[in-house]
């Protein structure tokens, strides 16, 4: 059986429970997350049907509405709403979460996307019962998948856009805050600045396809769109457009100018640095490294800086270029191989890496859970 068939059946077997014994499972989904847990009974409680507190740096209190409707219905941004301010009104509660065995409709995911309201649906639900090992919880609470004459389709028909632009504007709500592992905690702020870390993932997996490639172009559009992969502390860098233009017409009327390479320049904290990429075939030489040289004085020159300027060239290999490595060190020239540059991307996002695969996890987002075994394997493999 297949991950996504038994995704399906996880799916049906959730609507099948009784919706006030879906409460009782819920709360005991957040215990396995770590929580402590409490149904309310109280009809005065404002719509909370679960409490549940955690202990991190400080005491977190999640106020948890609880729905499972019939099969094929979904929950509305009414239903959303009615609880948007139970934080408001109890000034002890941190989260407000909604969960669900059904999916929200376009109207729910966006209200709870723009109103901080963290929504379970019914497919992350089951993705945390998978990644959890939990189906023997779910054995008390529901009957075998083949047991139940339930169309999988009618059961979980989400809203795929709404659905993702939630999950990715809301990944710690998603899973990490509410189903939280250990080493989520030191990677939340690094999460929810990077969209989940797809950006940093996808320019990896980018730049590992176009190693040995030997149709590939240089792959400067990666390190534009992701410069950390050249430096890992910058997230706050400018691309100087007109430099390296000028820069480049400087350097093609050098005595050395490698067959195929692309420019590029950055300005970070007032410091400029300028990076060559060759083709993911073409080795750096003595030549090549005489070229990056030129470029960076062609910087000097063209640039505001008062300070001196950096610069880095990446190829597939270095070819007997140790000693002008050693003896440019001090003054920041740089050549490294574009295996180096992501070896060294993934070690420094490792824990990133193995912080957000719950989330993907829970999403049922595939592809990326695929790329970042890529990734690691590349690693491991080196």
């Amino acid at each position: 059986m297949s991950r996504a068939t038994e995704r399906v059946g996880t799916i049906t077997r959730l609507q099948t429970i009784d919706r006030y014994e879906f409460e009782d499972f819920v709360a005991e989904m957040f215990e396995l997350a770590g929580w402590d847990t409490e149904v309310t009974q109280d009809s005065n409680d404002g719509g909370v049907d679960v409490t549940a507190f955690k202990n991190t740096f400080y005491e977190e209190k999640a106020s948890i509405q609880v729905k499972r409707p019939d099969p094929g219905n979904k929950v509305g941004q009414p239903d959303v709403q009615q609880y948007s301010a139970i934080d408001r009104d109890d000034t002890d509660t941190d989260v407000v979460v909604v969960a669900t065995s059904a999916a929200f409709t376009s109207g729910g995911y966006e209200y709870g996307r723009e109103n901080n309201i963290k929504l379970i649906d019914g497919a992350m639900l089951a993705g945390f019962v998978e990644a959890q090992e939990a189906e023997d919880v779910l054995d008390q609470y529901a009957p075998p998948a083949k047991d139940i004459d339930l169309d999988g389709e009618d059961v979980f028909s989400p809203v795929e856009k709404p659905r993702e632009q939630y999950l990715r504007k809301r990944p710690i709500e998603a899973s990490a805050r509410i189903f939280r592992e250990e080493n989520l905690i030191d990677a939340v702020e690094v999460i929810q600045n990077t969209e989940v870390g797809l950006n940093q993932i996808n320019c990896l997996i980018k730049l590992k396809e176009s190693i040995g490639n030997s149709n590939a172009d240089a792959p400067s559009n990666i390190f534009l769109e992701y410069p950390q992969l050249i430096d890992q502390n910058w997230y706050d860098v400018e691309h100087l457009d007109d430099v390296a233009d000028k820069l480049v017409e400087v350097a093609n009327g050098g005595r050395i100018t490698p067959p195929d390479f692309e420019v590029l320049c950055f300005s970070n904290r007032e410091n400029v640095s300028v990076s060559v990429f060759l083709s993911p075939t073409n080795p750096v030489g003595h030549e090549e490294f005489e070229f990056l040289e030129a470029c960076v004085d062609a910087v000097a020159q063209l640039s505001s800086s008062d300070d001196n300027p950096n610069g880095r060239i990446y190829g597939s290999k270095l070819e007997g270029i140790n000693e002008k490595i050693r003896r440019n060190k001090n003054f920041g020239i740089k050549a490294s191989t574009y295996s180096q540059v992501l070896k060294r991307a993934v070690l420094a996002n490792d824990e990133l890496l193995r912080a957000v695969r719950p989330y993907f996890y829970v999403s049922d987002d595939q592809k990326t859970m695929e790329k970042i075994s890529q990734l690691q394997d590349e690693v491991n493999q080196n």
